[in-house]
């Protein structure tokens, strides 16, 4: 099964947030439920190995904290995107969580927990022919959203066609 841990946004800035990016030909948008802020990528684990990522993410100590999330951007670049994400302002708190939970269970991913982390929450996917010369304002987001954090998850991601599907295994408080 594929895992990654995940802070879960309110309904209220899952739906915000998909407005940011209008209904475009050539982007598959993240829908609305499925909006989340990954905090680190496992990928394919066994159920053995779920079990004992549970126990260490159980381990660690949570307080709730406060996020905000400003504009938006692309990866690679503006030229030729393939991913349209928010960003996320890097807190104390956020890095802090992030760090130790990579640090809890980077043996099942090294190549990820060799990566610098950025925050951001992927809003689109580019999966067609889609010139954003034609469409410059969609990277001029300049509204924010600020929310409390009080719990992260434990995720599988399930591929499907029309895009991946996010179960919560646990949510950790």
């Amino acid at each position: 099964m594929r895992l990654f841990v995940s802070i879960d946004l309110p309904e209220k800035a899952q739906l915000d947030l998909a407005s940011w990016i209008p209904g475009l030909p050539g982007l598959r948008k993240t829908d609305p439920e499925q909006i989340h802020l990954t905090l680190f990528f496992l990928g394919e684990c066994s159920e053995a190995e779920k079990d004992e990522i549970v126990d260490l993410l159980d381990e660690i100590p949570f307080e709730p904290f406060g996020i905000k999330i400003r504009g938006t951007g692309t990866f690679p670049n503006k030229e030729k995107p393939r991913v349209i994400w928010a960003g996320v302002e890097k807190s104390d708190s956020l890095m802090k969580l992030q760090k130790t939970i990579q640090d809890a269970v980077k043996r099942f991913n090294p190549e990820a927990a060799s990566r610098s982390y950025t925050p951001h929450i992927t809003l689109a996917r580019v999966k067609g022919r889609f010139n954003p010369k034609h469409q410059p304002d969609i990277f001029d987001a300049d509204e924010s959203i600020s929310f409390r954090v009080h719990h992260f998850s434990l995720k599988k991601s399930i591929i499907k066609p029309e895009g991946s599907v996010h179960e919560i295994i646990k949510i950790f408080r």
